[in-house]
């Protein structure tokens, strides 16, 4: 009987949540984007009507056309085919790289907050050296270390993030640790790493949820803000950052070549941030309907 209800609690809780999303228009709109673009990531091979490295150099610079919707760019490529194809490096490497800074990040805060003493000072000291230093240009110079690719990218980014996610889950542990069920759990003679994995990060996880889910546009920046300057992923895939880069040199004559791919980065990073902004007020306990 004790399960039913528990498990009745918890299907309401979720359900007032998705109500509060349903309700928020611009997390709903976010919402539909990410969909539409997660469609693109796992079938835009298929949705694209040239290869993403087809050259025709008799099609060189050719502004949008019946036959290239969105123009071709200096070698003659498709840029509607290499945006399509192009999706899945800016969001896996985004996607990939904030689930690494919240996985390692999440483990450092979670031993900090519930240990205190000696171990959060360690910790939050070395944090405090690391986070020192601006993200982009620590970024920057972990690609340069790295060498380009696609996996070496994601673990920069990655790297880069930790400080964050590690300050986030620390202070959530910090409120959660003190209650009377953490207590109970001590009580019953329940070792740290089933405390911390059965009851604090469950209850602590929230906001980290929200940092990841508004994370990912910030990743998806960054990408295209090292393609930009020549660094991250391979200038020959059709990242979306790089395909800006190529197509500034021809900026006043051919502008499609950079307003499309930065009209992608708009979009994909404002659905990120809307939804995310309709998701940390949905998930927040103060506001009642």
């Amino acid at each position: 009987m004790k399960k039913e209800e528990k498990s009745e609690k918890r299907r309401s809780q979720f359900s007032i949540v998705l109500e509060r999303l349903a309700r928020n228009k611009g997390a709903m709109a976010g919402l539909i984007i990410m969909i539409l673009i997660l469609i693109v990531v796992l079938f835009g091979e298929h949705m694209t009507p040239y290869s993403y490295f087809h050259q025709d150099y008799m099609a060189m610079f050719e502004f949008p056309s019946k036959d290239h919707l969105l123009g071709t760019d200096s070698l003659g490529r498709d840029i509607l085919s290499r945006l399509l194809y192009g999706a899945r490096f800016s969001l896996i490497v985004s996607v990939g790289s904030v689930i690494f800074s919240a996985v390692i990040g999440g483990i450092l805060g979670a031993i900090a907050g519930y240990y205190g003493g000696v171990v959060d000072t360690v910790v939050m000291r070395f944090l405090d050296v690391y986070q020192s230093i601006p993200g982009l240009v620590l970024c920057m110079a972990l690609s340069v270390v790295f060498g380009s690719g696609v996996y070496t990218t994601m673990l920069a980014l990655g790297i880069t993030g930790i400080g964050g996610y590690a300050r986030i889950l620390r202070a959530q542990v910090l409120q959660v640790k003190g209650n009377e069920y953490i207590e109970a759990a001590r009580a019953a003679k329940a070792g740290d790493l089933h405390i911390i994995l059965k009851h604090i990060i469950p209850n602590a996880i929230s906001p980290v949820i929200v940092s990841m889910t508004m994370g990912v546009g910030s990743g998806i920046i960054a990408i295209a803000s090292l393609g930009f300057v020549g660094l991250g992923i391979p200038t020959h895939l059709p990242e979306w950052g790089a395909m800006l880069s190529d197509g500034r040199s021809y900026m006043g004559t051919y502008p499609y070549m950079v307003l499309a791919p930065g009209c992608c980065i708009i979009l994909t990073v404002l659905a990120f941030n809307l939804f995310g902004d309709g998701l940390r007020d949905a998930l927040d306990p103060r506001l009642k309907d």
